[in-house]
């Protein structure tokens, strides 16, 4: 299963993006500079050409008509620890 977050604006990072990133699920998105700068190592994300719905389409088809693939690529990048951990840092920080 997967998730695609077809935005047409330029949101900083979709809350429904980092949900389907906690829970392993892939998520389908447009290649823009707010999805790549976040998601650097590009794990559980497919990127589509922005404005470009024949290639969301295209990657859509592709990746639910080949199941392995879609378990491969998901990847728990957002979870629960993880963030944990990170907050625990910006803490530590500034005490």
């Amino acid at each position: 299963m997967g998730v695609v977050i077809p935005s047409l604006s330029y949101e900083v990072l979709p809350l429904s993006a980092i949900e389907s990133l906690s829970l392993g699920t892939l998520i389908i998105v447009p290649k823009t500079a707010v999805f790549e700068e976040i998601i650097k190592d590009k794990k559980g994300v497919i990127f589509f050409r922005y404005n470009d719905f024949n290639d969301l389409q295209n990657k859509i088809i592709k990746t639910f008509k080949n199941p392995p693939t879609l378990k491969n690529i998901s990847y728990n990048e957002f979870s629960p620890d993880k963030h944990y951990l990170s907050l625990k840092r910006i803490y530590k920080r500034l005490i």
